[in-house]
């Protein structure tokens, strides 16, 4: 499946399409079942280091009340 990022399109890549990515790259590779076949899984430091849930406490969006 493509993905096409930006306004208009698809939306902007998040962490939930990586791990709908991933889920899918895993399952290809494993109905290969080849006994030689090994996987590296590599992440790069993007945007998806910086998830939390949803109700994460997070001090750049909390508020100062005197």
């Amino acid at each position: 499946k493509l993905f096409f990022a930006g306004k208009g399109r698809h939306g902007w890549w998040t962490t939930a399409d990586m791990k709908r990515q991933f889920k899918l790259v895993v399952k290809v590779f494993e109905e290969l079942r080849h006994p030689n076949y090994r996987a590296l899984f590599l992440f790069d430091n993007s945007s998806n280091h910086q998830a939390y849930s949803a109700d994460a406490l997070l001090a750049r969006i909390m508020t100062l009340k005197d």
